[in-house]
C-alpha cells in the first residue's frame, strides 16, 4: 500500500513550521529514513540550493530518528526511487515535472509501499485533472490518484485572475462528476492510500476496452471517428504545412504525417501529450491509412 500526503503548497506555513506533516511523511518508518527530493519541477540551477535549504529544515525538524536526505536525478531516478522510503516532490511547474518524469518510463511501478508527498505541483501531476492556476485552463494529471486537484485554494495566488468558486464548478462539471474535487489551502494537507498497482492495472485497463470497443464498431468508427479525426490531421496540416524527419532506429526517413503529429512539440512528442482517447483515434487513423 502507498501512502499519499497531498499539500496545498508552502508546508512550512502552518504555525508549528511544518512539523505536522514531517511527522506524517515518516511515521512508521524504519531508521535511517530515505527521503528523495525531486525538484524536477523547478529550473536544474536552483535545485542544489533548494536542496541545501531543505537539509537544514528537516534536520531542525527530525530531532529524534536517523534519516538520508537524497536529491532526484534523472538519469538515476528510477534506482534512486526504488531504494528510497520517502518520494517528496516538490512544487513548481507541473508541465515540466511531466516532462522529466516522461524521461524515467516505469518509476511509478516503484512506489508500491513507499511514501509520497507532493506540494502544489507535486499534487498536480498525481492527479487525473488539476486546475493550472498559472495557465487558468484545466489540465490532465498522470491519474495516479482519481481526484480534481485545485491547489493553493483560497489563496492570493495569480490574484486576481482566480475565482475559487467558479474555478470549482468548472472541476466538477469537467470529466468524470462523481470524481473528487479536492481543494488545499497552502500548509494544509490530506493522506489517501492506495495500492500502485489497482491503478496501473486500471488505467491499462480503460485504454484496452477503448481500443476493444473502436475495433468493434469499426462501422461506426468510419462514419464518425475518422473524419472527425482527418479534420483534425488537416487543421494542423494548416497551420504548420512543412515536414520534420524522424528517427527510426539509426535511420532517417520522411514522416508522412504533418509536423504537429510526425515531429515534436519542445521535447515532448505531441502523440504522448494526447489524452487517452484522442491517441486511440489516432492509432486506429493511422492504421487505416496504412491499409
Amino acid at each position: 500500500m502507498t501512502k499519499y500526503i497531498l499539500i496545498g503548497g508552502y508546508p512550512t506555513k502552518p504555525d508549528d513550521g511544518g512539523k505536522t506533516f514531517v511527522d506524517e511523511l515518516i511515521d512508521g518508518l524504519d531508521q535511517p529514513i530515505r527521503i528523495l527530493i525531486c525538484l524536477f519541477a523547478r529550473p536544474e540551477e536552483t535545485w542544489q540550493e533548494v536542496f541545501e535549504n531543505d537539509k537544514i529544515y528537516f534536520g531542525s525538524m527530525i530531532r529524534d530518528r536517523k534519516f538520508i536526505l537524497e536529491l532526484a536525478k534523472s538519469s538515476t531516478f528510477i534506482e534512486q526511487v526504488r531504494n528510497t522510503d520517502v518520494v517528496y516532490f516538490r512544487g513548481g511547474r507541473t508541465k515540466q515535472l511531466m516532462r522529466r518524469l516522461e524521461e524515467c518510463p516505469g518509476w511509478e511501478v516503484e512506489l508500491e509501499d513507499k511514501t509520497v508527498a507532493g506540494t502544489s505541483a507535486g499534487v498536480n501531476f498525481l492527479a487525473t485533472y488539476y486546475y493550472s492556476l498559472d495557465d487558468l485552463e484545466i489540465c490532465q494529471g498522470l491519474g495516479i490518484l482519481p481526484i480534481k486537484a485545485l491547489v493553493h485554494y483560497g489563496s492570493d495566488y495569480n490574484a486576481p485572475n482566480i475565482d475559487w468558486e467558479k474555478v470549482t464548478l468548472e472541476l466538477e462539471e469537467y470529466g468524470d462528476k462523481d470524481m473528487e474535487v479536492l481543494k488545499l489551502a497552502e500548509g494544509e494537507f490530506v493522506v489517501r492510500e492506495q495500492y500502485i498497482w489497482k491503478i496501473l492495472l486500471a488505467q491499462r485497463l480503460r485504454f484496452f476496452l477503448a481500443i476493444k470497443f473502436l475495433r468493434s464498431y469499426e462501422t461506426i468508427g468510419q462514419i464518425f471517428i475518422f473524419p472527425i479525426t482527418g479534420i483534425f490531421l488537416e487543421e494542423d496540416a494548416k497551420v504548420r504545412k512543412r515536414r520534420k524527419p524522424v528517427r527510426y532506429g539509426n535511420s532517417k526517413r520522411k514522416s508522412t504525417l504533418p509536423l504537429p503529429l510526425g515531429g515534436c512539440c519542445g521535447r515532448r512528442p505531441i502523440l504522448q501529450s494526447m489524452t487517452p482517447v484522442k491517441r486511440v483515434i489516432f492509432s486506429l487513423y493511422t492504421l487505416r491509412k496504412k491499409k
